[in-house]
């Protein structure tokens, strides 16, 4: 992922800026066989593919400063997404190797507002979003669009001293119902039954800085409120509360370069179905990663 923004400070008062964010096609987009299953569950995981075609999404927007406490903020992004090959459905009466679909990713828009408030020691943002995306097309096929996605978050923030803070951050998504193919109109038409559902996450972090350290233990809770099927990785997300605790540690190494390691382990609870009844599952997740800014 390659991202850079450009702010223009010139007018008084108003604040234009406009961003780009780049997706490089680098990670493994189709796997065959019994590698399908390294996917993991998105309530786990961040990323829970291995790779997307090029993609290119500019913003555009406004900062509105409204005295010296608060700022308003607009902008609009449009997304394009390349295509890529993903494995087919694997028939294991065939004697064929497997073959590849060739997905054309639908483009998504997205709207969002934010209000930013600062004074003192206390930090306050809310932010808004909604994003409506275009079909997707399987073999040149149009076959399913995602629906319309709203989002809301606010995050609070209090500087104890010049070393230490407390941030709590809550969020909501929710998303309409998808639009699916129907075989005897052959067109997408809104799915019988939302295949969707609504997710509820809430963090609290105390970064800790001490020279060129910063360390931030904390703990979140997801609760995912009913079952959902995700077409883009072809799987079946079934509702469940997640509980994570960990903390991350970071070293700056110099002005815009540092390294960062992260740890958390998780207890997640699904809720019963009839294949999974009562499913509790355990585990931990180690990240390392670096950032450099330009």
């Amino acid at each position: 992922m390659v991202s850079g923004t450009a702010t223009y400070l010139g007018i008084p008062g108003i604040q234009p800026f406009v961003s780009m964010n780049v997706n490089l096609p680098s990670g493994t987009t189709a796997l065959y066989g019994s590698a399908a299953n390294a996917r993991m569950d998105q309530d786990i995981v961040d990323l829970a593919t291995f790779g997307e075609g090029l993609n290119i999404g500019p913003t555009v927007g406004v900062n509105l400063p409204i005295g010296e406490q608060l700022i308003l903020t607009f902008s609009s992004g449009y997304t394009w997404r390349g295509a890529y090959r993903m494995e087919a459905l694997l028939d294991p009466a065939s004697t064929e190797p497997q073959a590849t679909t060739l997905v054309g990713p639908g483009r998504v828009a997205t709207q969002s507002a934010s209000l930013g408030y600062q004074l003192a020691n206390l930090t306050l943002l809310a932010s808004a979003s909604y994003a409506h995306e275009t079909a997707t097309y399987l073999d040149h096929i149009s076959s399913y669009a995602l629906g319309d996605r709203y989002t809301l978050s606010g995050t609070v923030g209090y500087a104890w001293t010049t070393s230490s803070s407390t941030t709590f951050t809550a969020s909501w998504t929710n998303a309409e119902k998808n639009r699916v193919l129907d075989p005897d109109l052959l067109k997408i038409v809104p799915e019988s039954f939302r295949s969707n559902s609504a997710v509820y996450r809430y963090r609290l972090e105390q970064p800790v800085v001490s020279g060129n350290w910063t360390v931030a233990p904390m703990v979140n809770y997801m609760r995912r409120d009913q079952n959902s099927y995700n077409p883009v990785t072809q799987q079946f997300i079934p509702a469940k509360t997640r509980i994570g605790a960990g903390g991350s540690a970071q070293y700056s190494l110099r002005e815009g370069l540092s390294l960062k390691a992260s740890v958390e382990h998780f207890w997640i609870n699904e809720n019963p179905t009839e294949l999974t009844p009562n499913l509790r599952v355990r585990g931990w997740i180690a990240i390392l990663g670096g950032s450099m800014k330009f």
